[in-house]
């Protein structure tokens, strides 16, 4: 199990790898965890939850990624669990877990704020703010 205040930087490097390091949206995700003290946890996760999940938030507020999402695409995944604690800080996870219909919309608002937070990353990117 790897620990920092932001996982990325201990992601460890894979054929699949390339130049993620140097994406924008890894620089700004890592400028935006570590300023608030965020911890994220790259593991593997256990058998039973493996298939079903590429991140996860504990009560704690950490996030755990999944160390067999490829590289290029936990940035990504980053971007959607910290949606979920933008938009979804309240939210009921009994009913969570209890309303299919609920799952697909928190998790289409979640995925929803990943892709504008990667917009916004570009805008800042091409110096457009």
């Amino acid at each position: 199990m790897s620990e920092t205040r932001l996982g990325i930087d201990t992601w460890p490097d894979r054929e699949d790898s390339s130049d993620y390091r140097e994406w924008p949206i890894r620089q700004h995700l890592n400028r935006i965890t570590m300023k608030r003290g965020m911890k994220v946890v790259v593991e593997a996760f256990p058998p039973e939850t493996k298939e079903r999940y590429l991140g996860l938030i504990s009560p704690d507020g950490t996030i755990y990624i999944n160390e067999d999402v490829p590289n290029w695409f936990k940035p990504f995944v980053l971007a959607h669990e910290l949606g979920h604690l933008q938009l979804h800080a309240n939210l009921d996870m009994t009913l969570y877990y209890s309303d299919k219909q609920m799952q697909r919309r928190v998790e289409a608002e979640a995925d929803a704020f990943s892709k504008r937070l990667y917009k916004w990353v570009r805008w800042r990117m091409y110096g457009l703010d």
